[in-house]
C-alpha cells in the first residue's frame, strides 16, 4: 500500500513512538494536544487564504 493510502504512517507505529505512552491517560493527553495543533494549523490556513482572496491591490 502506498504511503498516501495509509491511515496511520509507519513512523507513528514505530516502537520508539509508541513507547512514550505508558497509560491510557498518556494517549489521551497526546491526542488532545495533537488535535489542538491541527485546529490551530487549519485556522491559520483559513485566515491566510481569506486574507489573500480579499486583498485589494492599490
Amino acid at each position: 500500500m502506498s504511503e498516501y493510502n495509509k491511515v496511520v504512517p509507519d513512523s507513528m507505529l514505530s516502537k520508539e513512538f509508541l513507547s512514550q505512552f505508558k497509560t491510557e491517560a498518556d494517549v489521551c493527553k497526546f491526542l488532545k494536544q495533537f488535535d489542538s495543533l491541527l485546529i490551530t494549523i487549519r485556522r491559520t490556513h483559513v485566515i491566510y487564504i481569506f486574507s489573500v482572496m480579499f486583498i485589494i491591490p492599490v
